[in-house]
């Protein structure tokens, strides 16, 4: 008779992890032929088949979907998910989600959903969001997407063809920045993001296309991208502080950063807006939660999950998802954040 053998001793034998194991056991493409026919031997010598995954090979589907995002612990991303998981679940689907936290684990993120046997997924990617996404990025999303459909919360890129869908970061950031500016508000600062991604460079590019309307040029000295959380806030104004470049109004990447650059108005004894006027990005509950609430750019997340969602669920009844990039309206919620510059 042939003896038992567990996953993590076939692994051994075969001088793989246990996750190429569970690869290898759920079909999964993203393993090298080598790989896959020796790790399968032992398979077939040991007859090893555990009863979670024999059940899973045998079902047609896991009634189970699939979410990538960045950082759970950003509101945004709350209210995206929390609102794809209610419709899921409304169809009779478990949503489930991880997230990437960074560049370097976004791909095992994506293979750790793949290997749960997911019908399909929702990704929000940061590699794909790149200027000039890497061949092995663009590579191996297109392998995953053979494997199961896929939708991405992104900016479109030229790259990688969609379906997307994606809010108008564009208008809403030109909105913004001509609301401060019809206001009286001359010097303008942006705070956050990083400069290498399409969404940052998007949202970016609006804010000067808005200031060259009135005849303004963007100043590099008001500008500070810093990163996405409220340290990044901090660090831009305490920047701005110690350069002697005060602005009378910021436009920050989203509610964290601006979290930040709230703080640090507190702390000097700046007025907001009496002294400095300030617009944040998302509206999540960060901008109703603070004194004074912020004036926000609302992308609607919660629209962002749901749309997602239907279109996941379009893609894997093998119908035609409307369009390749379906677009949130974004829109301007204007709060105590804001008021025009004292010398006007």
């Amino acid at each position: 008779m042939t003896p038992k053998i567990t996953m993590q001793q076939l692994a051994s034998e075969a001088g793989v992890s246990t996750a190429t194991v569970s690869r290898v056991l759920t079909r999964n493409p993203l393993v090298s032929e080598e790989t896959r026919k020796r790790v399968q031997e032992l398979i077939d010598r040991y007859d090893y088949r555990p009863n979670s995954v024999a059940r899973s090979l045998v079902r047609q589907q896991s009634n189970m979907l699939g979410m990538l995002v960045q950082d759970i612990s950003n509101p945004y991303f709350a209210a995206m998910y929390l609102q794809a998981e209610k419709l899921a679940n409304q169809r009779g689907y478990t949503l489930l989600m991880t997230s990437s936290l960074s560049f370097q684990n976004e791909r095992e993120s994506i293979l750790a959903l793949i290997e749960r046997q997911v019908d399909g997924m929702i990704i929000i990617s940061t590699n794909i969001d790149m200027k000039q996404p890497a061949k092995e990025t663009l590579e191996f999303m297109e392998t995953a997407r053979r494997k199961l459909p896929i939708i991405l919360i992104n900016e479109p890129v030229r790259a990688f063809a969609g379906p997307y869908v994606a809010p108008e970061n564009r208008e809403g950031y030109l909105a913004a920045t001509r609301y401060l500016l019809s206001l009286g508000h001359r010097e303008l600062a942006f705070i956050g993001g990083n400069d290498d991604t399409n969404t940052v460079h998007l949202r970016y590019s609006a804010f000067c296309d808005a200031l060259s309307e009135y005849g303004l040029a963007s100043n590099p000295a008001l500008t500070c991208m810093t990163g996405y959380t409220a340290d990044s806030g901090v660090q831009g104004m305490l920047h701005f502080l110690e350069t002697g470049h005060l602005p009378d109004a910021v436009i920050t990447f989203n509610d964290l950063v601006a979290l930040g650059v709230l703080k640090v108005c507190t702390q000097q004894n700046l007025r907001v807006p009496d002294d400095i006027s300030i617009i944040s990005c998302d509206n999540s509950y960060i901008s109703r939660g603070l004194m004074p609430e912020l004036t926000s750019i609302d992308i609607q997340p919660e629209l962002q999950g749901e749309k997602a969602l239907e279109a996941l669920l379009k893609l894997m009844e093998a119908k035609e998802v409307p369009q390749s990039v379906i677009r949130i309206p974004a829109k301007l919620i204007v709060r105590g954040s804001t008021a025009r510059p004292r010398r006007a």
